[in-house]
């Protein structure tokens, strides 16, 4: 877990240390933020695929998805002058290109590292299931409104945020080459 890297912080860092969830400090919280949310790109299309993040993650197309949107939203930040922090194993800059790896190497190197319980699911997921609004405006939704505000499109992100509103509505869970047309055309 991330905190800002402020002197009461780093108090509160040293005691939960050793603990089972240590702080990292940063002092680049908007990095943090970033990071962290082209991450959560993953959180819409596993809720479009109805499937447990190992059932998705299986299917490169439903991975194609998430890359296309990492890459769209990794554009969009470098364009705004905002460099993500890396969260994960890999930088922000490499994930898109590990995500969308091909099914031989995501699943024997990359997936094999990951620990996810098998019947894991997304939040996002998790709402569509119970009839909740979800929180696509807040991860994908964010990426619209930076290129909107950088006067530019993010094509990619917003499809994934009007396909989240149609699950909203009950539309129902899309097959991986059925996303990946609806998404990326192709």
């Amino acid at each position: 877990m991330f905190a800002e890297d402020r002197p009461e912080i780093r108090e509160l860092a040293a005691i939960v240390a050793d603990g089972p969830a240590p702080l990292k400090l940063s002092d680049d919280m908007t990095g943090v933020a970033w990071g962290k949310l082209l991450i959560n790109l993953n959180n819409a299309v596993n809720a479009l695929s109805g499937r447990t993040l190992l059932g998705e993650f299986g299917e490169r197309d439903y991975r194609r998805v998430v890359a296309a949107s990492q890459h769209e939203g990794l554009a969009l930040l470098k364009r705004a002058g905002i460099q993500p922090a890396k969260i994960a194993a890999v930088s922000p800059a490499v994930l898109p290109y590990v995500i969308g790896s091909p099914n031989w190497l995501f699943k024997n190197v990359f997936l094999r590292k990951w620990k996810i319980d098998e019947k894991a699911r997304s939040s996002m997921n998790d709402d569509i299931v119970g009839g909740r609004k979800t929180e696509v405006d807040y991860i994908n939704g964010e990426l619209v409104a930076l290129a909107e505000r950088l006067g530019m499109d993010a094509p990619i992100n917003r499809k994934v945020v009007e396909l989240i509103r149609k699950a909203e509505q009950g539309a129902p869970a899309l097959g991986p080459a059925e996303l990946r047309r609806e998404v990326l055309g192709r």
